[in-house]
């Protein structure tokens, strides 16, 4: 016999010893270079969102003036479709080159600036030509699907040219 068979229940639970659980394992890295590799990261992580929301703040001119262009849809005279898209245009690269750069240029030279402005986009030859003459002409002939062209082209532009809103 082993000595517990005359002990109730009670008797016996009150035998048992508490299991000791361990302490808790910590999540802060046990050597001095995970610590440093650590922050590192940290900062790189920092550095990087700055850099992303300040371009984003940089590019709210360019979000704004694409709802711009989104809202011009709704208008029926082709001839005023034209001048508000020259007018977005022209703010945007005023915006974005400087009011030196931008303001006084018209015509064929300032389709030639847009175009230079963004390789892919061909203003001068497409549909961008309207903008050379159309906002001042009291009527413009260029069709519904010209126009809807020409917004997608000065969308495509605003949203890829190259230059900066730091122009300084």
């Amino acid at each position: 016999m082993n000595g517990f068979e005359s002990l109730n229940l009670i008797e016996l639970l009150d035998l048992l010893e508490d299991i000791h659980v361990p302490e808790p394992v910590s999540y802060w890295p046990q050597t001095t270079t995970w610590s440093v590799i650590f922050f590192i990261i940290l900062g790189l992580i920092a550095i990087f969102s700055w850099h992303q929301w300040v371009k984003y703040r940089n590019n709210a001119y360019r979000r704004q003036a694409i709802k711009d262009l989104g809202a011009i849809r709704q208008q029926d005279d082709a001839s005023r479709q034209i001048s508000a898209i020259a007018s977005i245009i022209k703010r945007v690269a005023m915006v974005s080159f400087g009011r030196n750069r931008v303001a006084e240029s018209f015509g064929g030279a300032w389709l030639t600036f847009l175009d230079q402005s963004c390789e892919d986009l061909q203003f001068s030859t497409g549909p961008g030509r309207h903008l050379a003459s159309g906002p001042y002409k009291k009527t413009v002939e260029a069709s519904p699907g010209e126009v809807n062209e020409l917004i997608e082209t000065a969308k495509k532009w605003i949203a890829r040219h190259k230059g900066s809103a730091n122009h300084a």
